[in-house]
């Protein structure tokens, strides 16, 4: 059995690694902006369930086991990040889909810059509560 830690490391990376795949997909136009579309909705229906499930579960394992309650930050801490990363590239992505969704300040932007602009809105967003 994986330790706690090393288990949320995996999963962290793996939906990096999705999100990572759909920014790839989407940049070289490998699908229609329809499947594009569904595959975003189904990465961020999972997303949502893995953090909802995952905080309760280590908040109820951290009251039963030691282990739980010594990693507990840094799980939160990687739970954060995940967040903030794995909706970066969600909004990059919806920009790509509905160009006139966002009003960048900038401009248009290589592909980097785009997802730069992207994590600080969504790590704005995630500090202030989502207020505009």
């Amino acid at each position: 059995m994986l330790h706690p830690i090393s288990r949320a490391v995996l999963l962290f990376v793996g939906f990096i690694a999705g999100g990572v795949l759909l920014f790839l997909f989407d940049a070289y136009e490998v699908g229609s902006p329809a499947l594009n579309r569904g595959l975003l909705i189904l990465l961020s229906l999972g997303k949502l369930t893995y953090f909802i499930g995952s905080l309760l579960r280590w908040i109820r394992k951290s009251g039963q086991e030691t282990v739980y309650q010594r990693h507990l930050l840094l799980f939160l801490l990687l739970s954060v990040l995940l967040i903030i990363s794995s909706y970066a590239i969600d909004y990059y992505c919806l920009e790509r889909l509905r160009p006139d969704s966002f009003h960048l300040p900038f401009g248009q932007q290589d592909l980097v810059g785009q997802l730069l602009t992207f994590f600080y809105f969504s790590a704005g967003r995630f500090t202030t509560a989502g207020g505009s």
